[in-house]
C-alpha cells in the first residue's frame, strides 16, 4: 500500500529542494572565480614567456604616437616589472577609446598594448588607471583594467628614455 505523503514529508522535501538551489546558486560565482583566476596564471605565465623570450633575443620594439622605439632588454623588463606591480586587473571586452595606446612587439610574435584608461567600475577608490591588453603569438587575448594609476606614467617615461 502506498503511503500518504504528511505536510513533514513535504516541508522535509521543499527543504532539501531550497538548499540544493541555494548550493548551486552560490557554485557560480565561486566557479567563475576560480575560472578568471586560472585565466589570470596563464596570462602571466605567456607574458613570463615573452619577456623571457624577448631578453634573450632582443628586438623589443615599441610604438607610442606614431614614434617607434627598440627597447634594451632593461627597459623591457622595466615594462614587465611595472605590469606584474599592477597585479590582477578586471577582465575587459574592448578597448579604451583613446589614441594614448603604447604598442609592444615581442620576438615571437606576440603584442602587448598598454594605455591609460578610465575604471568601468566606479566602486573602485581611483577612476583612472592602466589598460593592459596582451596577445600572445598564437592569438589568445587577455585584456584588464588595473587601478595602478602611475603604471602608464612610468611606461610612458620608459619610453621617453629609450629615445
Amino acid at each position: 500500500m502506498k503511503k500518504k505523503r504528511t505536510k513533514k514529508d513535504i516541508g522535509l522535501l521543499v527543504a532539501i529542494i531550497v538548499v540544493v538551489c541555494v548550493f548551486i546558486v552560490s557554485c557560480i560565482p565561486a566557479g567563475y572565480a576560480v575560472y578568471l583566476g586560472h585565466r589570470h596564471q596563464v596570462y602571466v605565465g605567456e607574458l613570463t614567456d615573452s619577456f623571457y623570450n624577448a631578453r634573450l633575443k632582443g628586438g623589443v620594439m615599441a610604438t607610442y604616437l606614431g614614434e617607434n622605439y627598440h627597447l634594451t632588454p632593461d627597459e623591457a623588463s622595466n615594462i614587465y616589472l611595472i605590469i606584474m606591480d599592477a597585479g590582477v586587473g578586471k577582465p575587459r571586452k574592448e578597448p579604451p577609446a583613446n589614441e594614448d595606446l603604447i604598442e609592444i612587439s615581442f620576438p615571437d610574435g606576440a603584442k602587448l598594448t598598454l594605455s591609460g584608461t578610465e575604471i568601468m567600475e566606479k566602486a573602485r577608490k581611483v577612476d583612472y588607471g592602466l589598460y593592459v591588453k596582451f596577445e600572445t603569438a598564437d592569438g589568445e587575448v587577455f585584456e584588464y583594467d588595473t587601478d595602478a594609476l602611475e603604471g602608464i606614467e612610468w611606461c610612458r617615461k620608459i619610453l621617453y628614455r629609450s629615445r
